[in-house]
């Protein structure tokens, strides 16, 4: 994973049409994780319509975030005045979210926001919102090279990522993202069996590339600033082996599309 290149930035989506799963939570765990493996490189960016909780979940008190960067896109041209938009991260990560109030994100913005941060960054993470069918959405699907989609053992955690396949699957990118996804299943919930089965019967039959678990964590269950050092070994393992899959993932198109 430290040792993977690209021959041009690569964008993880974070997908997940429910909220209150972890969305916002994995996306800087992971983020995090790969940026702490590749010493940096690694920024996580919000791209939902409205404002949502990655400002308050990621270190730090930033100043401005993904509103100024929205305002100010056109003017950037270098990696100090980009960094004035961040929030650092212990992990070497670099955070965009929405620390002060925002117009709601456009399609328009999400382009533009992901050609400034392609320039800077080798790995992007995109924290996406709740409407899967909206302009900003649509747009970071657009921009993505691989598909993180976050599920409980919760009926409508599952309905919800049923939904959202059937959209993507619509289109020849779409599909292609759905393919190679990697659902990351997330243990934060104490199911009955009989549930626990159930998902494990949809999940088989969705066809995508990788399934894998991260088990319930104390420090992600606190719901507060989510910081890499403070997770359960478990966990942190379990963080490693997504990272692992999203990259071989990564790696694996860039040689099909050569070809």
């Amino acid at each position: 994973m430290r040792q993977a290149t690209f021959t041009r930035s690569q964008t993880v989506l974070i997908a997940q049409p429910k909220g209150g799963i972890g969305k916002t939570s994995l996306s800087i765990a992971l983020g995090g994780t790969f940026a702490s493996v590749r010493g940096g490189q690694t920024v996580i960016a919000e791209v939902s319509d409205d404002p949502g909780t990655l400002a308050l979940r990621s270190e730090g008190t930033p100043r401005r975030g993904l509103g100024e960067l929205v305002r100010d896109v056109s003017t950037i041209s270098s990696a100090g005045e980009l960094g004035g938009y961040t929030a650092p991260q212990t992990s070497h990560a670099a955070v965009i979210g929405s620390p002060n109030p925002r117009t709601l994100l456009t399609g328009e913005h999400v382009a533009a926001v992901h050609e400034l941060l392609s320039a800077y960054y080798s790995l992007q993470v995109f924290d996406s919102g709740n409407v899967y069918t909206s302009g900003a959405f649509v747009s970071a699907v657009a921009a993505a090279d691989a598909l993180v989609i976050p599920v409980t053992d919760a009926a409508d955690s599952l309905q919800h990522v049923l939904a959202l396949i059937r959209d993507l699957r619509q289109t020849e990118h779409g599909a292609r993202l759905v393919s190679g996804a990697t659902i990351v299943r997330l243990r934060y919930v104490d199911a009955e069996p009989s549930t626990v089965q159930r998902v494990d019967d949809v999940l088989a039959q969705l066809n995508v590339r990788n399934i894998l678990d991260v088990p319930s964590d104390p420090h992600l269950g606190e719901r507060s600033e989510v910081t890499l050092s403070k997770l359960q070994p478990a966990t942190t393992e379990a963080l490693l082996h997504v990272a692992a899959a999203v990259i071989t993932t990564l790696q694996e198109q860039r040689e099909t599309e050569k070809n």
